[in-house]
């Protein structure tokens, strides 16, 4: 069965900003927010949207600048592009979602809670919470250098860099065939697209920063998940230490995963949702 025959798009307009959103099922509400680097909310259809969406009426948009979604002025703060897509989902009828959010879309998902403190849970699978180094790459990106960087990884360097880092943001896991697929055909080929996501993680600490001190005050169910074997956000420095800082947290480790932990154990998080939906 194709996309088209369970899933629909649209898009909804934010202080005249496009947010691009894909959509299917009913039932209480899901919001689905990607991470940087893995391309946009169609990240999600290679793991739990179709099955979520049996039981929930499921929503991915695109964040800020990525995928079909505009650009809007502060989108380097995660509070800014948590701001603007709780607004884009009210627009659309969702208040108040189970949120789930893989990677920066976690970091996203930690922000929306800070200001919506009445959510029914979340789910921060590989979440970012707090400051990190970035990676030289993305400072490279983020910088002055990256408008003459940026084409050449969305053009003829484009192959073999994808390949490298859906190999490590995937290992130890194999990655699944058509998720290659998908990343060498759909993921950074714009370089605008490229720049935008290596501002959010190159300039994310010091939002992280001011975040973290207010973790004690989020009493929502929280499902914290990460691979052991992380090596893009290290579960010793982020997963563990956000289920130790959240009040209410549960969390899961996942032995030989790695990053992508969305695709790779698929009922983990489906396990996590299912927890939430009976707290």
């Amino acid at each position: 069965m194709s996309e088209a025959d369970w899933l629909t798009s649209g898009t909804v307009e934010v202080g005249a900003k496009r947010v691009f959103y894909r959509e299917a099922g009913e039932g209480p509400p899901v919001v689905l927010l990607h991470g940087a680097g893995s391309g946009d909310g169609r990240d999600w259809t290679f793991s739990v949207f179709r099955e979520l969406a049996r039981a929930h009426r499921v929503i991915a948009p695109d964040r800020p600048g990525i995928g079909g979604s505009d650009a809007i002025p502060g989108m380097d703060d995660p509070r800014a592009q948590a701001r603007h897509l709780r607004a884009a989902m009210s627009e659309i009828g969702v208040e108040n979602p189970l949120l789930v959010g893989h990677s920066y879309g976690g970091t996203v998902t930690l922000a929306w809670a800070l200001e919506t403190p009445d959510l029914p849970g979340m789910v921060l699978a590989a979440a970012v919470g707090f400051p990190l180094q970035a990676p030289g790459l993305f400072k490279l990106l983020a910088g002055p250098a990256g408008a003459a960087f940026a084409p050449l990884l969305a053009g003829p360097l484009h192959k073999g860099a994808m390949k490298a880092a859906i190999k490590g943001a995937f290992g130890p896991q194999p990655a699944p065939p058509e998720y290659v697929a998908y990343g060498l055909d759909h993921v950074w080929r714009k370089s605008g697209e490229i720049r935008n996501n290596a501002r959010e993680i190159a300039h994310v600490s010091p939002a992280l920063a001011d975040m973290q001190a207010r973790y004690g005050t989020l009493n929502i169910p929280a499902e914290v998940l990460a691979g052991d074997r992380d090596a893009n956000v290290p579960a010793d420095s982020q997963a563990r230490r956000l289920a130790e800082a959240l009040p209410e947290a549960r969390l899961t480790m996942l032995p030989g995963h790695g990053h992508m932990i969305h695709v790779t154990a698929p009922d983990a998080l489906l396990d996590a949702v299912g927890r939430l939906g009976r707290a």
